[in-house]
Protein backbone atom coordinates (compact mmCIF):
# COMPACT_ATOMS: atom_id res chain seq x y z
CA UNK A 1 0.00 0.00 0.00
CA UNK A 2 1.00 3.70 -0.57
CA UNK A 3 1.50 5.78 2.05
CA UNK A 4 1.70 9.65 1.49
CA UNK A 5 4.90 11.60 1.97
CA UNK A 6 4.68 14.08 5.14
CA UNK A 7 7.44 15.99 5.27
CA UNK A 8 10.59 16.33 3.19
CA UNK A 9 13.88 17.47 4.15
CA UNK A 10 17.11 18.67 1.95
CA UNK A 11 20.56 17.07 3.06
CA UNK A 12 24.21 17.69 1.87
CA UNK A 13 24.96 15.47 -1.67
CA UNK A 14 21.90 15.28 -3.14
CA UNK A 15 20.43 13.17 -0.35
CA UNK A 16 16.40 13.86 1.04
CA UNK A 17 15.37 13.10 4.16
CA UNK A 18 11.50 11.74 3.69
CA UNK A 19 9.05 11.26 6.64
CA UNK A 20 5.81 9.27 5.56
CA UNK A 21 2.33 9.72 7.23
CA UNK A 22 2.66 6.64 9.48
CA UNK A 23 6.01 8.17 11.03
CA UNK A 24 8.27 5.57 9.19
CA UNK A 25 11.40 7.75 7.90
CA UNK A 26 14.37 7.49 5.16
CA UNK A 27 17.12 8.90 3.64
CA UNK A 28 16.93 9.22 -0.35
CA UNK A 29 20.02 9.67 -2.57
CA UNK A 30 19.04 11.37 -5.55
CA UNK A 31 22.25 11.09 -6.78
CA UNK A 32 22.02 7.22 -8.08
CA UNK A 33 18.36 8.33 -9.67
CA UNK A 34 19.39 10.77 -11.53
CA UNK A 35 22.17 11.92 -13.92
CA UNK A 36 22.75 15.07 -13.39
CA UNK A 37 23.48 16.28 -17.58
CA UNK A 38 21.49 18.43 -19.70
CA UNK A 39 18.93 20.26 -17.72
CA UNK A 40 20.13 18.82 -14.30
CA UNK A 41 23.65 19.60 -14.64
CA UNK A 42 25.06 21.98 -12.52
CA UNK A 43 25.66 25.59 -13.00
Amino acid sequence: MLKNIFAVEPRENYQLDIRFEDDVEGVVDINKIIKFTGVFAPL
